[in-house]
């Protein structure tokens, strides 16, 4: 079978001379089906939706070449099964939606999302914001109010006299200090 079909590297190969990367290898499964061939793949995320093992491609055990070699010989040795599973990859790739209706689709969905009000709990970033917004805007009254009474505080013969009082007392307040230190230094 090797003879006729053209065998890639599997997807995440490591070696850096491989054929093909991950990718491009999903790209060469739709483009196969498409034309009627099958596959035999290891176990890939992306190559689920793709290939479904014993419908339309065999799955092989990861790290499994000897597997995946007795597929390739089952499929040369039994046209009956290779023409299913070749039938079955070209109904498969027929489901598929090529690039148009893939972004038609994809265009939909998006314009589907921004009609419809967000689930409740993707919610709660909004309300975090509107409680941070609305507390700060309390938070900034609180301060215009503290502000305001600071400045009408600040006019106040008394509060005047207060700071008189005070700015007087320091030089005072001072020298009792330094009085103090010298008495407990002795």
């Amino acid at each position: 079978l090797a003879r006729d079909r053209l065998v890639y590297a599997e997807v995440g190969e490591k070696d850096p001379r491989a054929i093909m990367a991950p990718y491009r290898w999903i790209e060469l499964i739709r483009e196969a089906f498409g034309a009627g061939a099958t596959a035999v793949v290891g176990p890939a995320h992306d190559a689920q939706d793709l290939v479904v093992h014993g419908e339309n491609g065999f799955v092989a055990d990861a790290d499994d070449a000897r597997g995946a070699a007795r597929f390739l010989d089952q499929l040369a040795r039994d046209r009956e099964l290779l023409a299913r599973l070749q039938g079955a990859a070209r109904a498969t790739a027929a489901r598929w939606p090529g690039p148009d209706d893939a972004a038609a689709e994809m265009r939909r969905a998006l314009e589907r999302l921004l009609a419809e009000d967000p689930p409740a709990q993707a919610r709660w970033p909004v309300r975090l914001m509107g409680d941070a917004m609305g507390g700060a805007a309390v938070f900034k009254q609180e301060i215009a109010t503290l502000t305001a009474e600071v400045h009408r505080v600040r006019n106040e013969d008394a509060y005047k006299v207060a700071v008189q009082v005070r700015q007087r007392l320091s030089p005072l307040k001072r020298a009792l200090g330094a009085a103090r230190r010298r008495l407990r230094s002795r």
